[in-house]
């Protein structure tokens, strides 16, 4: 699920509002599956959009546009994730970042 806000919203509600309710429903969905699937260990949910709104490390989450991750968090959550999900040669592969890719 993408921490990044909403930015426009169709309908009546604000954008903040819908942007709550949207990640409100995509995450319902996604801890159905998990409750559901629970037993199945190819089945799992990475939090990086938790990180985002959480902010455990109290870095700067954001570029100066308030709308776009900044290159820390990005490299903080791709290592996160390859030390979750990846293989070993590749987690910790020397040198390894984001920055690379962008």
């Amino acid at each position: 699920m993408s921490p990044v806000p909403l930015k426009h919203a169709n309908g009546s509600f604000h954008p903040h509002i819908a942007n709550s309710r949207s990640k409100a429903i995509l995450l319902s969905a996604i801890y159905s599956q998990l409750d559901e699937h629970c037993r199945d260990p190819f089945v799992s949910y990475f939090p990086s959009y938790e990180f985002f709104a959480a902010n455990p490390l109290q870095m700067m989450l954001w570029q100066e546009d308030d709308r776009h991750p900044s290159l820390d968090a990005i490299n903080h959550v791709a290592r996160a994730f390859a030390s979750s999900y990846a293989v070993e040669e590749f987690a910790e592969s020397p040198g390894f970042t984001i920055d690379m890719f962008s």
